[in-house]
């Protein structure tokens, strides 16, 4: 897909960002200067699941500036439906994600747009599990992301929370 926002350290001061470019494999991208020693460029889109080597060059002579780095592209995550689809409001659930194109990865579970976020556990390429949060009663969308966070995978899904209840009595209490 592309388009995620990518932060470059320098050891040193940046003063000529329009001399560099982002390459991710055989393409090049323009770079800003968020500071004098740290830039960002946005990935471009690829549309298989591979990994590139991503590095700095100068765009006079295509020269490497520092290290290549592996930047890795993934196919989009599905997700699917959710098992449960509620949880108390206490939180605490366990909530199977269904879908596809899973990966192991650094795995974030986003309750809600501004929600809440937990760890998420990969179980396999159709299976991921996220702890709900506490929250308030009421619907929440349910995102994932594989790398951690920066870029998260949407689907409309909602988890439901209702108010966890006890129960008081039966009638009748004794059977035949």
């Amino acid at each position: 897909k592309g388009n995620t926002m990518i932060t470059i350290s320098t050891s040193n001061t940046i003063t000529h960002v329009s001399l560099l470019r982002c390459k991710f494999g055989e393409r090049d991208v323009a770079v800003s200067a968020l500071s004098a020693s740290l830039l960002a460029c946005r990935s471009p889109a690829l549309r298989k699941h591979a990994g590139v080597d991503f590095t700095l060059i100068h765009v006079d002579n295509n020269a490497i500036i520092g290290n290549i780095f592996e930047f890795q592209y993934y196919t989009e995550p599905v997700l699917n439906f959710l098992k449960p689809s509620a949880s108390p409001t206490s939180g605490s659930i366990v909530v199977s994600v269904i879908g596809t194109s899973f990966f192991a990865g650094n795995i974030k579970c986003k309750f809600g747009s501004v929600g809440s976020e937990s760890t998420g556990r990969y179980i396999s390429d159709t299976l991921v599990h996220c702890i709900s949060p506490p929250g308030n009663a009421g619907r929440r969308g349910l995102d994932i992301s594989f790398n951690d966070g920066y870029d998260f995978a949407t689907s409309g899904l909602e988890l439901i929370y209702e108010p966890a209840f006890t129960i008081e009595r039966i009638v009748p209490s004794t059977l035949r």
